[in-house]
Parts: C-alpha cells; sequence; structure tokens
C-alpha cells in the first residue's frame, strides 16, 4: 500500500494523538517503544486517529506505526511535566474565514467553516475554556451576511470573544456594528495583559504601537494579538517580509528592540504556517487556521513553569485529509507551492506543541 500519511500532530507532557490517512481501507496499529502499549484502530476506512496515553514526560518517545502495506516510524520529545495546579487557559483561534460561498478554494473550507466553528466552540465548552482569542479574518470576503453568520456562531461562547480584524474583514463600519471594538487591552487568565491591536490595514497605529509600549512600562513584558506578524518567520519564505507585517513597522524599531528585550509574546494569524520565532527574548507564535490545513487551532494551559502550547485539530479527520490533498492538488495546478500540506505545517509538530518556560 503506497501514498500513507501519518503524523504524530499533537502531543503534551502525557499523551498524543497520531493521525492516519491510507490510500485504501485497512486496519492500523500503534506501538510505543518507551511504554510497550500498542493502540489499534477498530474500524478499517482507512482514515482516522489514535490517542496514545500514559507516555513519560519529558522524554523521546519512538512510535510505529503497522498499516497493511508495512510500517513508518516516528518519534517526538513530549514536554516537561507541569509544576502545580494550572493558573489559567485560552484557545487561540485564527482566520476562520466564516463563508456561505459554497465553492472551496486551494484546501480551504467555505461553506463549511461555521459549522468547523461551531464544533471548537464545543470543544472549548468541553475543555472548560472561556477566553477565545480570535486574531483577525473572522469573515471571508467582509460580506453583511457573513458578518450575520459569525455572530450567531460566535454567540455561542461562553464568554464574548476577543476579536481583532483582518485584512479579510473590509473596513471598520460593519465591524463595530457587529463585534465592538477593534482593539483593547485585556487581563490573560493566569496574569499578564493582553494588547489586542487592529493591524487589517496592514499598518501599525500609533494608538496601538503607545498602548503595548505602556504595558512594557508597566509589566516588563507584554502579550500582542495581530492579525500581521511583527517579525519575519523564516516559516514563510514563499512571500516576501513586506507583505506579511505591517508596511510601517520599520518606523516602530525603537519599540520592537523593548519588545525584543522582554519575554514577551505575539500572536500572529494572516500566513497561518505554523512557526515559532525567537527575536531576543520575545517570542512570535504564526498560528494555523481552521478552514485550511493543518485545520485546527491552539491551546494554551498556563502553570507556573510556563505556558503549554498544544495544537488543537478539528474533530473530523476525514476534513483535514480532503484540505490536505486538495491544497496539495491545488499547488500543482496553480504552480503556487504555498499551499502544500508538508509547507503549512511549517515545522510541524513541533511548532504546535511547546513549552515556553516563564522568565
Amino acid at each position: 500500500m503506497s501514498g500513507i500519511y501519518a503524523e504524530i500532530v499533537s502531543f503534551d507532557w502525557e499523551q498524543a494523538l497520531l493521525a492516519y490517512d491510507l490510500s485504501g481501507a485497512g486496519f492500523v496499529e500503534a506501538a510505543v517503544a518507551e511504554t510497550g502499549v500498542s493502540v489499534k484502530s477498530q474500524e478499517a476506512c482507512g482514515t482516522g486517529r489514535l490517542i496514545l496515553r500514559d507516555l513519560p514526560s519529558g522524554t523521546l518517545i519512538h512510535v510505529t506505526l503497522r498499516h497493511p502495506g508495512g510500517e513508518k516510524k516516528f518519534s517526538f520529545t513530549t514536554l516537561p511535566a507541569p509544576r502545580g495546579e494550572m493558573t489559567g487557559q485560552l484557545a487561540l483561534i485564527a482566520d476562520p474565514h466564516i463563508s456561505t460561498a459554497k465553492e472551496n478554494r486551494k484546501g480551504r473550507f467555505f461553506i463549511e467553516s461555521a459549522s468547523i466553528v461551531r464544533e471548537i466552540i464545543e470543544r472549548c465548552r468541553e475543555l472548560k475554556i472561556a477566553c477565545t482569542l480570535w486574531p483577525g479574518d473572522i469573515t471571508n470576503a467582509g460580506l453583511p451576511g457573513e458578518y450575520a453568520l459569525a455572530s450567531e456562531v460566535l454567540a455561542a461562547l461562553p464568554r464574548p470573544p476577543v476579536l481583532v480584524p483582518g485584512n479579510h474583514d473590509h473596513g471598520p463600519e460593519l465591524w463595530e456594528k457587529t463585534f465592538g471594538p477593534r482593539r483593547g487591552r485585556y487581563p490573560l487568565p493566569g496574569g499578564g495583559t493582553l494588547v489586542a491591536v487592529d493591524t487589517s490595514e496592514q499598518i501599525l497605529e500609533k494608538e496601538d504601537a503607545r498602548a503595548i509600549a505602556e504595558v512594557l512600562e508597566q509589566e516588563g513584558r507584554v502579550t500582542v494579538m495581530t492579525h500581521y506578524q511583527f517579525f519575519a518567520s523564516a516559516d514563510i519564505p514563499h512571500v516576501p517580509p513586506e507583505r506579511t507585517m505591517p508596511t510601517n513597522i520599520g518606523e516602530y524599531e525603537t519599540l520592537l528592540e523593548k519588545i525584543r528585550q522582554t519575554p514577551s509574546v505575539v500572536w500572529a494569524g494572516h500566513q497561518n504556517i505554523l512557526s515559532v520565532t525567537r527575536s531576543g527574548e520575545a517570542v512570535q507564535i504564526n498560528l494555523p487556521q481552521p478552514p485550511q490545513y493543518p485545520c485546527g487551532w491552539i491551546r494554551v494551559r498556563r502553570f507556573s513553569n510556563g505556558d503549554y502550547y498544544t495544537f488543537e485539530p478539528i474533530a473530523s479527520e476525514v476534513l483535514r485529509q480532503w484540505s490536505r490533498k486538495a491544497g496539495n492538488e491545488a499547488a500543482s495546478f496553480y504552480n503556487e507551492p504555498q499551499w502544500r500540506g508538508a509547507y503549512r505545517c511549517g515545522r510541524f509538530p513541533q511548532s504546535g506543541n511547546f513549552f515556553l518556560e516563564k522568565k
């Protein structure tokens, strides 16, 4: 059997999620060398997931996936065990592109987008995540019908979301009428202040820069949520940096240098290539998007020793695999390699599953 896809897509300090997609029907079995435990699929549908539980923390794990055509081996290192009780958690959900369009684009779901977001909200409820952060492109084309649908879907959240607009949300009037402010400061669960900025016009506004500087001065660090990234990422080489950052970012080099000198965090949407970029003491995390491969979002759990980031794939592995394969086909058809699944994952899975030690 050829053409098998299989990856460890998500892990933390005690368990991992393995996703697979065979070229035909068949059973699979995953064996963990360090624990001697095997997990088998219950159905031979050829596409699905296996959960690997009771893994040792901070350990290099070796997994062998056996399938009808042979076997595939993986290795990854589980995260260090957290210390104490969890002090807070939140969900980072970037670029849902909620749309009613009937045709999907290059692996991106449109008509399915609202149901995908509804499922994510259900998952947040299950995980007891009340704080959800959305860094732009809530809608796909900024249409009134998309805004109405997005408002209806987001109303199911247990607590009002923190949202900023993206370049697809097209202008402030409908945004402010539907969602309210386009920027703001918010306390984060577990401590610290979030500065949510509006870079939807690919500009860092003076009032946003001033808010960032004030929090830096008061707290010695800042967490920023932005649609356009602040620092260039080596994992996003298909476009020049000037198209991925605010066009006036050079005017704020003094502010960026102050950010670099602190253990600050920047959460960015827009390009949606899983990436962790370190710039001095600061870290920028480019987030995935739910409606396009790798089709997921990031769960953050906060403990006294630091923050644990876990990639949460959407519920359906079948949808994920359609997006991956459609993206690969689009890359060949349009000669645009940035749509390939392997490219969109960055250094996945590590980029989506990691630990930021508290400093």
